[in-house]
């Protein structure tokens, strides 16, 4: 299951959506590096606009709507 995570995460460095960079050991004998990923601007970017496309979809279902008695 880890392994999906990690090749998720390449795939989305690849496009440019995240950024990673290598932390220092854990303490512990043989402890292995961190690898961490951010957010880079252009996945901000994909973000923001995939929430509003989701918001544009919900807010055109009539199932969605309130209904006022």
């Amino acid at each position: 299951m880890i392994a999906a995570v990690y090749a998720a995460m390449e795939r989305l460095e690849r496009n440019g959506l995240v950024s990673s960079f290598v932390g220092d050991p854990t303490p512990e004998r043989g402890g292995r590096a961190k690898r961490f990923f951010e957010v880079t601007p252009r996945g901000l970017r994909a973000v923001k606009q995939t929430r509003e496309t989701l918001v544009a979809l919900w807010t055109d279902l009539p199932q969605l709507k309130e209904r006022r008695t």
